[in-house]
């Protein structure tokens, strides 16, 4: 059907996934200082390497699981390699939290160190 409610939920999940890495880039410059203007090339770089390596990926994926391929693609891995990938998934999400919680901490310190 064009539209249901779980796919709602499954919009959500893959639109917060997508943009996620989006909140390491304040503080990933914030923390270059001088040398910020470097980022550019950086994000380029990112920009023409890993978006081709991702799409590439998406598309092999779609066309090796065809119309059943599921909204995320872990679901899909049914084996011992598959659990490990997982759950370095797993770590790489947990690990990765300080450095996405940075800019909303270094805003509230600034907050309370005002009053």
């Amino acid at each position: 059907p064009p539209f249901s409610l779980s796919s709602i939920a499954t919009f959500m999940g893959l639109s917060m996934f997508t943009f996620a890495a989006h909140t390491e880039v304040v503080s990933i410059v914030k923390s270059m200082g001088p040398e910020a203007p470097r980022f550019r090339s950086i994000a380029a770089l990112l920009l023409l390497v890993a978006v081709p390596l991702v799409a590439l990926f998406s598309a092999a994926t779609a066309a090796l699981y065809g119309p059943s391929t599921p909204p995320n693609i872990m679901l899909a891995l049914h084996s011992a390699k598959g659990d490990v990938l997982k759950v370095l998934m797993s770590l790489s999400c947990f690990f990765s939290l300080p450095v996405k919680m940075y800019p909303a901490i270094a805003q509230v310190e600034q907050l309370l160190l005002r009053c």
